[in-house]
């Protein structure tokens, strides 16, 4: 049997993918980016405000994420229930976070009004963006609820790991302006101070329109969406821009932090700082990771190695290229094993991190990732939901038109060397920080990450 050619796969391909879009600034300040989609049964809203998060007081961390979900239940014009009322007979939805807002309705109107159903999404979601009006008895609900979850939260293993290996690569940005670091939903104790009030004054100054990006897809006039959207927004506020990211993270070096759990099974997090987007290195890392930590059913070398041959566990992974942003994500490699598992875990990550920093990737493992690449890398872009993200993040990323062809043609072009010269200079072994929620202390993680890197070269 001869072994596959992966240069097979850099020939140009006949399938082509864009996301065809028509951008405009709205008279208000906002950007709309309208993504015809011809015969779409759904149109889909997706609405980014610069921020979020990130900007949450110190001490009210979670303000963002309260204002939000609160946002959508209640305007000057509809309560919440009113609000559903309406959506509900065209199939639709509006939901609000830290981030903005995101809606869906049935394209087909009626046969009087075909368009009446998108026509009347926007209203909705224009009401909720510029005239919310924080219901107590609303808020309150709803703080109880993040309470409760928060509370649940607080005892629990796989969120408490999450947070700590966040803070580990980012800090906790309370010197700047990241606000990466400190957790979007916030912590009991923070929620639990922030008042209606501080809600009412965050959409004040936040959600403004100089901060917005509108995405919207589906089977629609890009004209007809302008104008109706500069009559819904007319007077809305366009504030000021938004405080760049501090990006100013914490050096890549060695960190542990633990959680204590009396649990039979350790969540485990093990990275540091990664790449960003725009960075040129994107397309190794994509082929890369799929090699090392989330290639397709189970065949990426960590995979196979701590699930299948060691049976350390069920899930495991790692990963550079999905968090990559405007700022750098993070290289994270995960898993929930035993306790007395721990030092193989690590070992694992380790040594394999470090193999694919040294030792060229097979024609084999290019050629399985570039065929799943390829066939796969479209398909995830046929609902008008995932296209309506995708236009939004291409803007705040500043991608070209065009891009998501050029990112198949640069994955399709990678080739070992290429996989090779990018591990090196992203993956750093010696500098992993781990995070662990389970019955480990500090010292006992530290003693069995050294041991994990004491055959390393320097």
């Amino acid at each position: 049997m001869s072994t596959p050619d992966p240069t097979a796969l850099t020939e140009p391909r006949s399938l082509r993918l864009s996301i065809p879009s028509i951008e405009f600034e709205l008279s208000c300040g906002a950007r709309l980016i309208v993504s015809p989609r011809a015969k779409a049964a759904v149109t889909s809203l997706v609405v980014s405000i610069e921020g979020g998060a990130r900007l949450d007081p110190i001490g009210r961390e979670g303000t963002a994420q309260l204002a939000g979900s609160l946002a959508v239940e209640g305007t000057e014009r509809h309560s919440e229930s009113e609000l559903a009322a309406i959506l509900e007979p065209l199939g639709g939805s509006l939901v609000g976070d830290a981030s903005g807002l995101s809606g869906s309705a049935a394209a087909v109107g009626t046969p009087e009004s075909p368009d009446a159903n998108w026509r009347t999404l926007l209203d909705l979601a224009a009401e909720v963006l510029v005239r919310p009006t924080y219901p107590i008895e609303r808020f309150e609900r709803r703080k109880s609820i993040a309470l409760e979850r928060l509370r649940v939260d607080e005892a629990d293993p796989r969120v408490q790991v999450g947070r700590l290996f966040n803070t580990l690569v980012y800090g906790t940005g309370t010197g700047g302006t990241s606000g990466i670091g400190r957790p979007r939903r916030g912590t009991f104790e923070s929620v639990s101070g922030i008042e209606r009030e501080d809600l009412v004054r965050w959409h004040a100054e936040t959600w403004v329109a100089s901060r917005t990006i509108i995405g919207i897809c589906g089977d629609l006039d890009p004209e007809a969406v302008r104008d109706h959207l500069e009559s819904a927004l007319a007077g809305w506020r366009t504030g000021v821009a938004a405080p760049p990211i501090d990006d100013r993270f914490p050096p890549r070096t060695t960190r542990i932090a633990t959680f204590r759990a009396e649990r039979e099974q350790v969540q485990l997090l093990a990275g540091h700082l990664g790449i960003r987007r725009l960075d040129p290195r994107y397309a190794a890392c994509v082929v890369m990771d799929h090699v090392l930590g989330t290639g397709p059913g189970f065949t990426d070398r960590i995979s196979k190695r701590l699930r299948d041959e060691e049976g350390l566990a069920y899930s495991v992974s790692a990963t550079t290229a999905a968090s990559a942003g405007r700022v750098e994500g993070v290289f994270q490699a995960s898993i929930a094993t035993s306790p007395d598992k721990v030092a193989a875990a690590l070992a694992g990550f380790v040594e394999e991190m470090e193999r694919i920093r040294t030792e060229p990737v097979t024609p084999d493992e290019l050629h399985l990732v570039k065929q799943y690449l390829s066939g796969s890398f479209a398909m995830g872009f046929e609902k008008t939901s995932r296209r309506a993200s995708q236009v939004v993040t291409a803007a705040r990323l500043g991608l070209p038109e065009g891009h998501l062809d050029q990112l198949l043609d640069d994955l399709m072009a990678v080739d070992a060397e290429a996989v090779l010269a990018c591990a090196r200079d992203v993956l750093d072994p010696r500098a992993l920080s781990v995070a662990v929620a389970g019955p480990l202390d500090e010292g006992t993680v530290r003693a069995h990450l050294d041991a994990a890197r004491a055959g390393l070269a320097e």
